[in-house]
């Protein structure tokens, strides 16, 4: 244990962290330009071993970490470079100059972050094990948080509250509490898309975009079921860095990272897209999931995953529930290997009604005439009652109608 903790202290003094003061940070143009500037250079002060890096073998990507609206700067290096050095993270002071504030040895990369809780994860491997550090980047510094060491050799994992090994030791509940208060449901983003240093990319990423800020949501009020999900759309110019998508209330309904609503429990709570210091805002309203309106919308994305060979219909249960039929053929009021389908916890098939029959339909019962006898068909606690009838004067006396089935098209399914 006391040779691991060695070995530890020592790779521990391979990153940089600057701390302290708060610093003042530069705006959004002043930053990119200090890190055009400093990328624009010949060579660049990378590490002990590599004092005149060529910045032509550096990728970089912007990406707001701090979500303050102005971006830090991420730059790799190439691993088989030789430097000692994987990436290094730069914040823009008011002095309008790059600073480092994380320097990260060759045997760690950044996995994910978030920047709506300005928190980022490192990992790292050496011979004690697999380590990953949550850092929070604000105020021009990275301050370790919480950490934790998975062994080799199956070994329990070990928890710490900051620097692994060198703050306190803490339980695996403890740890997972203190990374919900840190994170507070915003999702980790592990992708950042470097971009080679050349003059093209400079110019495309690290230039002051002239296109006025804007962000947009593809709809500003939403009214779903429980269980169902919808895809809200971001329109965005004139902004750098990672969506941040956030649920006023994650019991209504939740929001990934892609912007996809999913609808939990009735109620109400608004979905926020941001980037930097600029927002925009969907009202969504859930609805009971056992309503009429929500099996037409289950029906309705049910259709959607079926080709256009298929039509339907959807007529009223006894009950008062919609019930799906979807036939492979119609011909007038026949239809074909027709099939019926009912809403329980999915849209699911529960019964087949006569090939080629006619089928016609009244006050929540379904009928099919046939040769020499008439069968009265209801759906009931999502399943096919049944009866046959001989004595025609009752089929007449209840004069159903032939049901119109429609082709299942994009435009037909939109008036469901």
């Amino acid at each position: 244990m006391k040779i691991r903790k060695l070995l530890c202290a020592a790779a521990a003094l391979c990153i940089t962290l600057v701390a302290g003061m708060t610093v003042q940070a530069a705006s959004e143009k002043e930053a990119l330009k200090a890190y055009n500037d400093m990328l624009s250079k010949p060579t660049i002060k990378w590490s002990n071993t590599c004092p005149n890096e060529p910045t032509s073998r550096l990728k970089f990507a912007l990406v707001d970490f701090n979500n303050d609206g102005t971006p830090e700067l991420y730059v790799e290096a190439d691993p088989h470079s030789g430097a000692d050095v994987h990436f290094k993270i730069f914040f823009c002071n008011g002095s309008k100059q790059p600073v480092c504030i994380m320097t990260s040895p060759t045997d760690e990369s950044l996995i994910s972050y978030a920047p709506g809780r300005k928190m980022i994860c490192v990992k790292r491997s050496d011979r004690a094990g697999v380590i990953k550090t949550y850092y929070k980047i604000s105020s021009g510094k990275a301050e370790e948080k919480l950490s934790y060491i998975d062994p080799y050799g199956g070994a329990a994992n070990e928890y710490y509250l900051g620097k692994y090994y060198y703050s306190k030791k803490i339980t695996k509940s403890e740890y997972d509490k203190k990374k919900k208060s840190l994170l507070k449901n915003n999702a980790e983003n592990n992708k950042i898309y470097v971009k080679t240093n050349t003059a093209a990319n400079r110019k495309k990423y690290l230039t002051v975009n002239s296109t006025p800020k804007l962000l947009k949501l593809s709809k500003k009020n939403i009214t779903k079921y429980v269980g169902t999900t919808c895809q809200l759309k971001v329109s965005m110019s004139g902004l750098t860095g990672p969506l941040r998508w956030t649920s006023s209330n994650i019991n209504v309904a939740t929001v990934n990272s892609s912007g996809k609503v999913s609808a939990k429990k009735a109620g109400n709570t608004t979905v926020t897209v941001s980037v930097g210091n600029l927002s925009a805002s969907c009202n969504v309203t859930v609805k009971p999931e056992n309503t009429a309106a929500s099996y037409r919308q289950k029906y309705k994305n049910y259709l959607a995953k079926m080709d256009s060979s298929y039509s339907f219909a959807i007529v009223d249960s006894a009950e008062g529930y919609p019930v799906l039929l979807i036939t492979d053929k119609t011909a007038g009021g026949y239809a074909k290997n027709c099939s019926v389908y009912y809403v329980g916890k999915k849209v699911s098939q529960v019964g087949k009604l006569k090939v080629s029959s006619l089928i016609q339909y009244k006050n929540g019962s379904i009928y099919q005439a046939q040769r020499r006898s008439w069968i009265k068909i209801d759906v009931q606690k999502g399943k096919l009652v049944t009866k046959r009838y001989t004595d025609f004067s009752e089929y007449e006396k209840a004069a159903p109608e032939n049901i119109k089935f429609l082709k299942n098209t994009s435009a037909n399914r939109n008036n469901i």
